[in-house]
C-alpha cells in the first residue's frame, strides 16, 4: 500500500485490521474475501494478494544493500567466501 501513496502509519494500521477480518473469516490474508479487501484496502484492488505475499514475491522485493533478495544473499556469501579466503592466504 505503501508504495500506492499510502503513509506507512496508516497502511500499518489498516494491514492489522485486514489480518484481523482474515482471522475471522477463517483464512490466510491473501485469501481474504473481496469485498473486505476493498473496504479495508481500496488502494490494492485489482491486486493478486496471494501472489504478492509468497515468499519468493516477498523476498525479492528487498533487492537493496542488506537486502534478503536472493541475488543480494548471494552476492554477501560470495564476498564473504572470497574475503575468508583472501584472509587464510595471509
Amino acid at each position: 500500500m505503501v508504495k500506492r501513496g499510502v503513509p506507512f502509519r496508516d497502511a500499518h494500521d489498516r494491514v492489522g485490521q485486514a489480518v484481523n477480518a482474515a482471522i475471522e473469516e477463517g483464512v490466510e490474508l491473501g485469501a481474504l474475501s473481496a469485498s473486505a479487501r476493498v473496504s479495508i484496502m481500496p488502494e490494492l484492488d485489482g491486486v493478486d494478494l496471494a501472489a504478492e505475499l509468497t515468499t519468493d514475491a516477498m523476498l525479492k522485493r528487498r533487492d537493496v544493500i542488506g537486502g534478503t533478495a536472493v541475488a543480494r544473499v548471494r552476492g554477501e556469501v560470495a564476498a564473504w567466501k572470497e574475503r575468508l579466503a583472501s584472509s587464510r592466504k595471509s
